[in-house]
């Protein structure tokens, strides 16, 4: 694997075989697209908009920091979603995991049905994991 900074592509090899990955090819393997042409990707929320986002959800203590939130603390339904994005992206099980802010990202598009580029928050996973 190799990135190409100026295309902002991962080139992968599997077999004898060469392809770039983007964000352009996991939206279209995802096929997300804005629901409506007119109505562009809206930007998700920064961290502190995040936290108020959160402590909204009636996490059980005022929420600071990003990083001290926990999955088994934040209630039902929420805490099944969080859980199946950070197993699908971390492979981590554990309910003690704390949810990244990209991931916290992804669960207030969900939750407050915003037409967030999921795309674009995974590839920004994938790209911070390697």
């Amino acid at each position: 694997m190799k990135y190409n900074e100026k295309a902002v592509v991962y080139s992968c090899q599997v077999d004898e075989q060469w392809f770039d990955l983007s964000v352009d090819l996991l939206r279209k393997a995802l096929v997300i697209t804005p629901v409506n042409p007119t109505h562009p990707f809206e930007l998700p929320p920064s961290s502190n908009n995040v936290i108020d986002f959160v402590n909204e959800l009636g996490y059980p203590e005022p929420v600071e920091i990003v990083s001290n939130i926990r999955v088994n603390y934040v209630y039902q339904p929420w805490r099944a979603i969080l859980t199946l994005i950070n197993q699908c992206l971390t492979g981590k099980t554990s309910g003690s995991d704390k949810p990244r802010h990209l991931v916290l990202q992804m669960l207030w598009g969900i939750v407050t049905q915003t037409n967030v580029d999921h795309a674009e928050l995974l590839w920004e996973e994938f790209t911070q994991g390697i």
